[in-house]
């Protein structure tokens, strides 16, 4: 059930996060949510969201910041606030989780199912645009993001250290064992729809091409000296 602290906590969220999921809700949006949610409260340093594990709930945060860490949990990618929602990416794409997510503070959530989210959204399609552009945006905001540039550079300088590590030669090209897509994306600490652009970059370029566990590195040069554009 939800606790009676919970509209009094949106009301100061909005004051500081405008641009967070909750607050872009309508108010009618927002009751159907509640009532398909539960609240729950999480202690400094839990882990809300391992890496690698199976996205089967989705969650609002009331109160409390967390942070998102890489899969390897080797950087901050992202702190999320009141009113943002976390865990919505594996939920929708019935992948697994691509980050950790830790909390700083005490955190009060409201956490949805991944069964009554995908019914919340069969009934209300503004919800599930709200949602997509809601990751359209952590996207653009992951690709922009400091560490040595566009994702496609530094998915290029990967390939190259990649191709260095454990390329082999077959029929004059190089090919490169890699475990997935997500994999890449983990190493990098960006979405795996990021990487998915940056390959397909590459390949538009003629400088590698990818398949299901393989890269094939057509102009190895041509990695190493691509420059941002």
């Amino acid at each position: 059930m939800v606790g009676p602290g919970w509209n009094r906590t949106v009301s100061l969220a909005g004051k500081g996060n405008p641009a967070g999921f909750w607050n872009r809700l309508t108010e009618d949006d927002q009751s159907a949510f509640k009532k398909l949610a539960r609240s729950r409260t999480f202690a400094p340093r839990t882990r809300l969201i391992e890496a690698g594990e199976a996205g089967t709930w989705a969650a609002v945060l009331v109160k409390g910041t967390v942070q998102v860490l890489a899969a390897d949990e080797s950087r901050k990618i992202a702190v999320r606030r009141s009113a943002d929602i976390i865990g919505e990416q594996a939920v929708l794409d019935g992948g697994v989780r691509s980050a950790t997510v830790l909390a700083e503070t005490v955190v009060e959530a409201l956490v949805i199912s991944r069964r009554d989210l995908e019914h919340l959204l069969h009934l209300r399609p503004q919800v599930t645009r709200l949602l997509v552009a809601i990751m359209s945006e952590r996207l653009r905001e992951s690709d922009g993001r400091q560490g040595g540039g566009p994702v496609v550079v530094r998915l290029a300088r990967l390939i190259v250290a990649l191709a260095a590590e454990r390329g082999v030669q077959v029929g004059g090209r190089l090919h490169i064992r890699v475990n997935s897509q997500q994999a890449l994306a983990a190493t990098l600490g960006v979405a795996r729809m990021s990487v998915v652009r940056g390959l397909d970059t590459l390949r538009r370029e003629g400088l590698v091409t990818a398949s299901r566990g393989l890269l094939v590195v057509h102009d190895l040069d041509g990695l190493r000296e691509r420059p941002v554009r």
